[in-house]
């Protein structure tokens, strides 16, 4: 049985970075007693695999009807705002006024180590060549 991909690291301020946000992240929060969504200021995803990502969705939608307010900066790989903004134009919408606003910080692809995700295609590194 294989967890999703997700941590939280809960800050001294109160406050919460989620790494990663694989399906179920949500119910896991949501039966957490330590981590509410309220408290997420950060959602940083390592790359868009959707075994990373695909959990963003839905916890942002739960954080929305928890009756969240607050900005959430989401940051990733280059594509992260298209891939979160097509998403949600097919599938019914995200309307900030009516739930929180969403920011976008994206990392670009710039060929290295430096600028990319570490996990390629196969996931043992940049372009799949592994780490070293």
């Amino acid at each position: 049985q294989r967890n999703m991909s997700s941590l939280a690291v809960l800050l001294s301020t109160g406050a919460a970075v989620l790494v990663d946000c694989g399906e179920g992240t949500q119910h896991h929060m949501r039966v957490s007693t330590m981590l509410r969504s309220s408290r997420i200021e950060v959602i940083l995803l390592t790359h868009l695999h959707g075994d990373h990502c695909y959990g963003i969705f839905g916890m942002l939608h739960t954080a929305a009807m928890e009756g969240r307010k607050d900005p959430v900066l989401l940051v990733g790989p280059q594509g992260l705002q298209e891939m979160v903004e097509t998403v949600f134009r097919t599938s019914g919408g995200w309307f900030p006024e009516d739930a929180f606003k969403l920011e976008f910080l994206e990392i670009p692809n710039t060929g290295t180590a430096e600028g990319e995700d570490l996990v390629g295609p196969h996931g043992s590194g940049p372009r799949g060549t592994g780490f070293d």
